[in-house]
């Protein structure tokens, strides 16, 4: 699989954002710990996708 310029850049935006919502964040969404709270991993997959991972 070749990573084109475009997929590092959808890459480094995605990373600079959950920097920046970390940095500008006054309150936790949840209990510290969780996944829930963590900006990088947070939304990365549609419900759909994510329902379709085998268990």
């Amino acid at each position: 699989m070749e990573i084109t310029s475009a997929t590092k850049e959808e890459v480094r935006e995605r990373y600079a954002s959950a920097a920046r919502a970390v940095i500008g964040a006054k309150a936790s969404c949840c209990k510290p710990g969780l996944r829930c709270c963590d900006p990088i991993t947070t939304g990365l997959y549609s419900a759909d996708q994510a329902g379709a991972v085998p268990e």
